[in-house]
This record gives C-alpha cells, sequence and structure tokens, in this order.
C-alpha cells in the first residue's frame, strides 16, 4: 500500500500537485477469501508529516453523492419520493408545485445521478417516480401522453426533463472536459 502511495506521490511531484492532507480521506479495503467478503481495514499514512484520517463509515459523500465502501452508489431515491411527496401534500398551488419540482428537486438529483454513476434503469425509475406524481397535482388523467410532461414549456409541456436521456449527455459531457484538462 505504502509502494503505491509513494507512486501517487511521485507522479504529482512530477506534475507539480500538491496533496492536501486535510482534504484527503484514506479507504483501505481488505478482502477476506474464507467469508468471500471485503471488509474496512485501519491503516495510518501519512504524507510529508500530515496524517490522513480514515474513512469513519461505511458510506463517504463526496461532491455530494454517497458512495459505499464496495464502489456502489446511493443515489438517494427513497430520499427524492419521500421529497416528492411532500410537495405533493403541500399547500401550493399546482403550478407552484411543478415550478418547485423542475427547479429544485430535479436539478439537486440531477447532480447526484451524473456525478455517481448511473445507470439507464436508475434514471427510468426516476422518470416513473416524477410522472407518478406530477399526474396527481395537476388532475391528468392516465391517456395523458409523458412526452407532453418533458416537453419544453415553449412547446406547450411542463418542461420537467426526461433523466433517462439528460443524465447519459451530462455525464458525457462531464468526461470530455475531464479528458481535455489533462496536460
Amino acid at each position: 500500500m505504502c509502494q503505491h502511495i509513494s507512486t501517487a506521490l511521485a507522479w504529482c511531484k512530477c506534475w507539480n500537485l500538491r496533496v492536501n492532507a486535510s482534504k484527503s480521506s484514506l479507504l483501505y479495503l481488505r478482502r477476506v477469501p474464507k467469508q468471500k467478503k471485503v471488509v474496512l481495514s485501519k491503516l495510518a499514512i501519512s504524507i510529508e508529516g500530515d496524517q490522513i484520517t480514515m474513512v469513519k463509515d461505511a458510506l463517504e459523500r463526496i461532491l455530494g453523492v454517497h458512495i459505499h465502501y464496495t464502489g456502489g452508489v446511493d443515489n438517494r431515491v427513497g430520499e427524492f419520493s419521500g421529497d416528492l411527496k411532500l410537495i405533493e401534500k403541500s399547500r401550493l398551488r399546482a403550478t407552484q408545485k411543478i415550478t418547485m419540482l423542475r427547479t429544485c428537486q430535479i436539478p439537486i438529483i440531477k447532480f447526484r445521478l451524473v456525478y455517481g454513476y448511473a445507470a439507464k434503469r436508475a434514471c427510468c425509475h426516476i422518470d416513473r417516480i416524477i410522472r407518478k406524481q406530477v399526474s396527481p397535482v395537476l388532475h391528468l388523467p392516465h391517456s395523458y401522453s409523458k412526452a407532453a410532461i418533458h416537453a419544453p414549456c415553449k412547446q406547450g409541456g411542463l418542461g420537467i426533463p426526461l433523466l433517462a436521456e439528460v443524465v447519459p449527455l451530462l455525464q458525457a459531457r462531464l468526461l470530455r472536459k475531464c479528458k481535455n484538462r489533462v496536460i
């Protein structure tokens, strides 16, 4: 482990990058073959005399995305659907509820899906949750087209983005930016 860290530090020194130990956290995983699982292990590492803190529990929050130590991402879909139900039960007008959903709640979940790993299945699931919450708020019939819900406001729709289409495009743009920033 120390050899890998010294290699990473040598690379950072080569590119004139400095590792800030106070903003870094350490996650050391150890595989237990007989139990067939990965466990968190304690390891004390310091860089240039500064101690790096260990990850405190199984979930680490990075840029607002909760990442499990096995690599899985918790998109907090249950929390999002609970927030949608609170919006639905609030004493706001229907247009205010849709505006709150479009301007507050969807950007939060979109950020979590773009910066965390989001499979198309998760995005489709969240799109279904949104449509199920929007229909009763506006008293829409079951035959109402989902394309009208996701159409832009200028075209007569509600302006709610279709996350299954938007999130992969935003992820591709993010990866392109990261690729172009490499010197």
